[in-house]
C-alpha cells in the first residue's frame, strides 16, 4: 500500500488498519445464507463509495446523512467512504436505503439531511441528483487507509484486503 502525505504512523496507523482488517474478518465470518447486506466478501465484496468534497467532510462530521446521486442503488450494508482524488478510505458507514426520485418539494423539506443549499437546489446541475442514499452509523477512521483504485471507477470501488 502506498503512503499518504500526512498519514499517521505508529499506534494511529495500526488502529486504522486494524479497524479495516477487523471489518474484513467480521464480514467473512458471517453465514453464507444471509441477505446481500450481510454477505461474505467472496459473495458480495466490500465496496467503497467515492464522494466529492466538501460532501465527504459533512458526512464524516455527522452533518449530512443523505448522499445525493442521479440514480438509485441496490447496495446495502457497510461501505467504505472514499474522498474523491485522495486514493484513501476516510471512514465507513452503513448504507441503509435508497430513496427517490425525490420531488423538489421533498428535497426542500429535507435540506438538513442532504445539506444542499436552497439556492443550489434550483440549479440544473442539482436537479438531476434526486436520489438519496441514506447513510447511518458513520465512522471516521483515525488515519486514512490507501487503497488500489480500479481504472475507470467513478462511483463504486471494489476493495480487496491487502493484509
Amino acid at each position: 500500500m502506498r503512503r499518504l502525505r500526512g498519514e499517521l504512523q505508529g499506534p494511529a496507523w495500526l488502529a486504522a488498519h486494524c479497524e479495516l482488517a477487523c471489518f474484513f474478518l467480521y464480514v467473512s465470518a458471517l453465514p453464507a445464507g444471509l441477505p446481500p447486506d450481510h454477505a461474505r466478501p467472496d459473495l458480495f465484496p466490500l465496496k467503497g463509495l467515492i464522494i466529492d468534497w466538501p460532501h465527504i467532510d459533512h458526512i464524516l462530521a455527522g452533518r449530512k446523512r443523505w448522499e445525493m446521486r442521479p440514480a438509485a442503488t441496490r447496495q446495502r450494508g457497510m461501505i467504505a467512504l472514499i474522498g474523491k482524488g485522495t486514493g484513501a478510505i476516510l471512514g465507513t458507514a452503513d448504507l441503509v436505503d435508497s430513496l427517490g426520485p425525490l420531488t423538489d418539494y421533498e428535497l426542500r423539506g429535507a435540506q438538513a439531511l442532504h445539506r444542499i443549499a436552497p439556492d443550489r437546489l434550483r440549479s440544473a446541475a442539482a436537479t438531476r441528483y434526486n436520489h438519496a442514499w441514506v447513510l447511518e452509523d458513520v465512522r471516521r477512521l483515525p488515519a486514512p487507509i490507501a487503497y488500489r483504485h480500479s481504472p475507470g471507477a467513478m462511483t463504486w470501488v471494489t476493495l480487496e484486503p491487502e493484509f
